[in-house]
């Protein structure tokens, strides 16, 4: 830090300051791989929780900045206090010390995110973060509708106008409108309703949506193609991989047996990744193969699926539930977020509440925008992502992205 952002960290309020300290503290400890495992409980030898430096000690980060009279910010992370240290202080001897080696760039960003400012030169640090993301290797995915699309599969919104427009049909035009703003005023309302009132319906549709998707061929040139590849190539060097996915068909699954990979198992439900596979395919909002065409198979799915106001309910209710469990765990490594627009408020909480709990713990979630990366929208949501744990990464098309995994395992 130079000293014209030491007088701008000074000029930020306490919470402030501790919302910077914790953004940037983690960035250093994720960039250098920093994380420690350690014994939570002294009764209990064999925790294997990770546990962030941040939380259980004292660490001095020291600031090389020409003149800055006190070069070293320390950090307690059991009484959240933050001091400033000058080199003649003798306090700092008995305090972990490393350097801080984020550029000015990225702090910066930092200082103008815990503001909430919005700034165009956010983009120049995002790409320097972007760069850490080539020389990771061991990364797990979180997969979203958009890795889908390309195999025919409806979006959310596509989804949720379809199930509007059946309760229109059985209630009257506007019906659903009106029950989702003043019973839900969240997403989910129409699925909820149409459940309630047309069951069979409901499962029509559902059934419609698997049935529509194409079969993956070892010859595609899709994302979801792309990312099988690159599990195909994490195999080789790790025996167990994990992939979640909130889609609940098995595209994915199709596509890593047409390269010829075995031992692939799909979770979902309760009591799942007990005896896990080589590769494990989780499924937090439920299963639906394609398998299932048949009644007796569509019965042994049907129960999983995560669509509806009151299922979301379940599925997040607290953290041994299984969508919440599910995704918080898989966040123990680092992932890369594809088709995935993180826009879902459940999600969106999992991931804050990881992060709250492991400061160091960073993602990256890769999103499109090809007409302006550099809207005031985006600005912010860069911002707005980046203080619950998600690193955004930006393309001006799929294509882009598609084309750096597949470099990857080149």
């Amino acid at each position: 830090m130079d000293d014209s952002q030491i007088q701008r960290f000074n000029k930020l309020s306490s919470e402030e300051s501790r919302h910077f300290v914790l953004l940037y503290f983690g960035l250093h400890c994720f960039i250098n791989n920093i994380r420690l495992k350690r014994i939570c409980d002294k009764n209990d030898v064999e925790d294997s929780k990770w546990k962030d430096i941040l939380f259980s000690y004292r660490y001095t980060f020291r600031f090389a900045a020409k003149g800055n009279r006190y070069p070293y910010i320390c950090y307690d992370g059991k009484s959240k206090e933050l001091n400033f240290f000058s080199d003649q202080d003798k306090r700092i001897e008995h305090i972990n010390s490393f350097p801080a080696d984020l550029s000015p760039l990225i702090v910066d960003l930092l200082l103008d995110a815990v503001k909430e400012r919005i700034d165009l030169e956010y983009t120049k640090p995002l790409l320097e973060l972007y760069g850490l993301l080539k020389v990771k290797k061991n990364y797990r995915f979180v997969l979203g509708a958009g890795v889908s699309l390309e195999y025919g599969a409806l979006s959310l919104k596509d989804i949720g106008t379809e199930f509007e427009t059946k309760v229109d049909r059985l209630l009257g035009k506007g019906t659903t409108s009106n029950i989702k703003n003043d019973v839900f005023n969240v997403g989910y309302g129409e699925f909820q309703i149409l459940k309630d009132i047309a069951i069979d319906d409901y499962h029509d549709i559902l059934k419609n949506m698997i049935s529509r998707l194409s079969n993956p061929k070892d010859t595609d040139t899709t994302t979801l193609a792309a990312i099988a590849n690159v599990i195909a190539s994490q195999s080789q060097s790790l025996e167990k991989q994990r992939v979640l996915t909130f889609n609940y068909d098995d595209l994915l699954e199709r596509s890593l047996e047409t390269l010829s990979m075995k031992n692939v198992k799909s979770y979902w439900g309760v009591g799942a990744i007990k005896d896990e596979a080589n590769i494990a395919v989780l499924h937090p909002h439920g299963y639906l193969p394609k398998s299932m065409a048949s009644p007796t198979e569509f019965d042994k799915y049907k129960d999983s699926v995560v669509l509806t106001s009151e299922e979301y309910f379940a599925a997040y209710a607290s953290s041994r539930s299984i969508a919440y469990s599910m995704l918080y765990e898989h966040l123990d490594e680092t992932c890369y977020c594809i088709g995935n627009s993180v826009t879902d408020y459940e999600e969106q909480k999992v991931l804050s509440k990881h992060f709250s709990d492991c400061p160091s713990s960073f993602h990256y979630v890769f999103l499109v925008d090809e007409e302006d990366i550099l809207s005031r929208t985006n600005l912010y949501r860069s911002v707005f992502l980046l203080k619950i744990g998600l690193i955004p990464i930006w393309f001006n098309s799929h294509g882009e992205y598609r084309d750096m995994l597949m470099d990857s395992v080149r």
